[in-house]
């Protein structure tokens, strides 16, 4: 009864999540929209640009977050809640420390690398300078909320993410639609708007944090051993995420230093579709994380594999399902989207969807490795090769390669990367079976991939009207690839499982 019920929490997060991150997708996709609108291509590439440079240390944010998660959910499965106040006042002082160092190194390194390095207008240098000081801010207070999420992740409590999540966008949405509107610099208006959002979204963690978790309470903590413990794990976590960062920030340099801001424009409208998708695969794996770690504590190894299987098979042909359409029908999709896309665009967005994918499905893999707590040679196996594509792609440039060719780097080095994960996997969690997972998860998974795009692609040959050709594709794609999962992708096992979700989901309506 009590796995039962496990599942069916994991169930109604997922579901949860997913709509929610299916309505917010939309929001944001049509506030990229307003932005390129209220913004101009030039400013819109700026304003990525130079969020570029200060982002470059958002690699923190998913480090410290997944890090302070992993002690809190690794605690309560081990039934040890009684620890759980000292890693939240451990990780606070951590953080707050961090910010400090970051605050000195952005305005030395990040000024000079924003005045003399990128390739900016000369009449928008000030505002560029402006909009990275309050770019800065915004990712502080971002930083500073992570000890109050990863408690929230913690605790399963995936609606109020939901909620404060929506919150975020709603003002998002609404700070695109007032540019223009008042007197004042139209960048700096957003940039400014992001910060007061970023400080409401703060606020609003924190508020809820301390009202519902005990654990939520600051005491200074002096032992050396906690912070040690914590720094540990998050230091050989951050190579993971300084890797994943340089591929889409350094990326983003990189293309504004040889193609100016015009080409960072269409890069950033591919990020804005590699963000959206991604965020779908997150609500899967936002999930299943705290109860894959909880399960590793508690040596539940069954329900850990079970947990693990259903979710890369949910993760890849949920993005399947959603990418392949968009991927045939892209350029349609940008001229509905945005107007008139430029080439590069459309080349950008469909690379970033076969990134996406490839990226999304190691997902799992981490998260056991994050159990393990063993994650100093999975991060510099994996992320050292990942960090190659900065050098990879610099080359390629300056050979005189296309501005895809950076698209196509980031993509060749997550492929080889994911194959290092699975291998140290196996070294890691006895139980993951290599050749199953090769055979029935990967190499089915490319079949079923290949058949549903190949018979989408046939099928829209017989439909002449774009309109009613995108309309259909976006309807029978889909489709295709569910009917295929669901016969040649799963086995009887998960079968029934997702009846039980299927199930489960009706009831609740």
């Amino acid at each position: 009864m009590e796995k039962v019920n496990k599942f069916k929490r994991i169930t109604q997060n997922t579901l949860m999540l997913f709509i929610r991150i299916l309505v917010l997708t939309i929001v944001n996709l049509y506030a990229v929209r307003l932005l390129l609108q209220g913004l101009g291509a030039c400013d819109y590439g700026i304003y990525n640009a130079v969020a570029g440079v200060v982002t470059l240390s958002s690699c923190l944010i998913p480090v410290f977050s997944q890090a302070i998660q992993r002690f809190y959910s690794y605690l309560s499965g081990k039934g040890e809640t009684d620890k759980l106040q000292t890693v939240f006042s451990v990780s606070t002082n951590v953080v707050i420390c961090f910010c400090i160092l970051l605050f000195l190194i952005f305005e030395t390194v990040g000024i000079w690398m924003l005045n003399s390095q990128m390739t900016i207008p000369d009449n928008r240098l000030y505002a560029a300078n402006i909009a990275f000081q309050f770019a800065m801010y915004s990712f502080f207070f971002t930083l500073l909320q992570i000890p109050y999420t990863a408690a929230i992740y913690a605790h399963e409590e995936m609606g109020v993410y939901a909620l404060v999540s929506c919150l975020d966008c709603v003002l998002k949405l609404l700070a695109a639609f007032l540019i223009g509107i008042f007197a004042i610099d139209n960048l700096v208006f957003y940039s400014i708007s992001l910060s007061i959002i970023a400080i409401i979204v703060f606020t609003t963690y924190m508020a809820y944090a301390k009202k519902h978790y005990t654990e939520c309470r600051y005491t200074f903590i002096k032992s050396k051993s906690k912070y040690k413990k914590l720094l540990s794990f998050t230091g050989w976590s951050m190579l993971g995420s300084m890797a994943g960062v340089g591929l889409i920030q350094g990326s983003a340099i990189l293309l504004n230093i040889f193609f100016g801001p015009l080409v960072n424009a269409a890069f950033a409208i591919a990020i804005s579709i590699y963000n959206a998708t991604l965020s779908l695969a997150n609500s899967i794996v936002l999930a299943f994380r705290a109860p894959m770690i909880k399960a590793y504590a508690a040596n539940e190894t069954q329900t850990l594999d079970v947990m693990f299987g259903i979710s890369n098979k949910c993760i890849l042909y949920l993005l399947v399902a959603i990418a392949i359409p968009i991927f045939i029908e892209m350029e349609q999709v940008l001229t509905i989207w945005l107007g008139s896309p430029t080439v590069e665009a459309i080349t950008f967005a469909r690379i970033i969807l076969i990134y996406t994918v490839c990226l999304a499905i190691s997902s799992p893999i981490t998260t056991i490795i994050q159990a393990t707590g063993n994650v100093k040679f999975y991060y510099i196996c994996t992320d050292s090769m990942t960090l190659m594509h900065l050098p990879l792609a610099y080359m390629m440039l300056k050979w005189g390669m296309p501005s895809y060719s950076v698209l196509l780097s980031m993509l060749s080095v997550i492929i080889i990367a994911h194959f290092i994960r699975i291998v140290i996997l196996k070294k890691s969690h006895k139980s993951f079976k290599l050749r199953t997972y090769l055979q029935e998860f990967l190499l089915r998974g490319l079949v079923i991939t290949v058949i549903s795009y190949l018979a989408t692609s046939t099928f829209r040959t017989y439909i002449d009207n774009d309109i009613i050709r995108l309309l259909m594709v976006f309807m029978v794609s889909p489709m295709i690839t569910i009917i295929l999962f669901t016969v040649f992708g799963t086995n009887s096992s998960e079968r029934h499982q997702i009846t039980k979700i299927a199930m489960n989901f009706i009831k609740r309506k």
